[in-house]
């Protein structure tokens, strides 16, 4: 099943939407991601184009004016307020006013509607809702990619004391067959990161590794998990492509921090060589509490080398409230975060490489980009932050030769 690509939605007046099978559309409020208009009312009515076609509904970012203070019983007696009346198939949904329950997602029965009502008043106004509508079947994806090689017997993902990622371990023999080790060259200089095979023609990284590197090279290494093997392959990166809204602030947050690698030749899989899972459009609904795995070539620790040997860890997830937080309201639901304090997280040199978890099918897919993280990558650190993948996957699609399933 493949997805109609370009499907833009604004919500502006009354209308209706058909959803085929494999649709991705992008639904937001007027003027998004900037305020939307006073005394402004719109509705939709997205319906399955068959009888076997559900209607998803996914909102990642939602931020409505609402009246604090005395008068908030008042603004809401009189809906005095700005509002979103949702309906899936015959049911009332309640739909958030801001981000602190997100993501949502209400995914109507095959063949029924989701009807979208918003409505603003005279008042003050906000960014509004950025959402996904995706038309869905009830068959599972078969995937072909994620397949992890046997690991290593008597291994357990523990912290340790030999502060290896921070706190992992050695990778099995590739174990991990999509890890590449990007070597950024510019000028007489070089830096290191890590990235992932997303396809025979494409590794996926992180912008920020090419930042103040003016006509930077990208050698990538892979096909074993030790650098030092003589087994390990290396080819000069033919094109790098950085995603264009790529940005940095005062207090070193980044945003939009994706990037691919295209490749000279396609490669050949194998056992050793073999892409990663990317998300699905549907992914977005998802949460991803608890745990995650990483992997990286990084820094063993705040004040060591980086390793020739693959490193792999457990991290603890993070909720975005929390990690806004922690980075002085700087994470956006375009990321995702972990905390350090579990002993075990990414470390400079890392960035890049992915975060990801066993999925459905026991197949990997990676939902993260190594970004950032506090001025300690150890225990004491406060946070590590991650690109959420599936916020990218327009992107990725439409400068690759990716397929995204819906």
């Amino acid at each position: 099943m493949t997805c109609r690509g370009g499907l833009g939605l604004e919500c502006r007046w009354f209308g209706l939407q058909e959803v085929r099978k494999g649709d991705v559309i992008r639904f937001t409020s007027p003027n998004y991601p900037n305020n939307y208009p006073n005394l402004h009312k719109c509705a939709v009515r997205f319906y399955p184009a068959a009888t076997d076609v559900s209607v998803h509904l996914i909102c990642n970012d939602v931020s409505l004016h609402r009246v604090t203070g005395p008068y908030a019983f008042l603004s809401t007696f009189l809906l005095s307020y700005d509002w979103v009346f949702l309906t899936s198939g015959p049911w009332v949904q309640d739909f958030p006013s801001d981000d602190s329950t997100l993501p949502a997602s209400w995914k109507a029965a095959a063949g029924e509607s989701i009807n979208f009502v918003f409505s603003t008043n005279l008042l003050d106004a906000s960014r509004g809702f950025l959402c996904t509508v995706v038309g869905d079947d009830s068959q599972e994806a078969v995937r072909t990619c994620g397949l992890r090689n046997a690991a290593r017997s008597g291994r357990g993902l523990t912290a340790r004391s030999d502060n290896k990622i921070f706190g992992g371990e050695d990778a099995g023999p590739n174990e991990w067959p999509w890890m590449v080790f990007v070597v950024v060259a510019s000028g007489g200089s070089s830096s290191f990161c890590g990235g992932t095979i997303i396809s025979q023609n494409y590794v996926l990284t992180a912008a920020h590794c090419f930042d103040n590197m003016p006509g930077a090279t990208a050698t990538l290494r892979f096909g074993s998990s030790d650098l030092t093997s003589p087994t390990t392959l290396a080819v000069l990166a033919e094109s790098i492509i950085l995603h264009p809204d790529f940005s940095t602030n005062s207090q070193g947050a980044l945003f939009n921090d994706v990037a691919l690698l295209k490749l000279p030749a396609p490669l050949t899989f194998s056992d050793d060589v073999r892409p990663i899972c990317l998300p699905s459009f549907s992914d977005r609904a998802r949460a991803y509490p608890g745990t995650a795995e990483i992997t990286g070539w990084g820094k063993l620790g705040n004040l060591l080398p980086i390793t020739p040997q693959l490193q792999e860890a457990t991290a603890q997830m993070l909720g975005l409230t929390e990690c806004k937080a922690r980075t002085a309201n700087a994470a956006t639901f375009e990321q995702l975060c972990s905390d350090p304090v579990t002993g075990m997280s990414v470390c400079p040199g890392d960035s890049g490489s992915p975060l990801k978890i066993a999925d459905f099918d026991g197949r990997y897919t990676q939902i993260g980009i190594v970004s950032y993280g506090s001025a300690s990558c150890e225990a004491d650190g406060l946070f590590a932050v991650y690109t959420r993948v599936d916020q990218f996957l327009e992107w990725i699609r439409d400068n690759s030769d990716v397929t995204i399933l819906p």
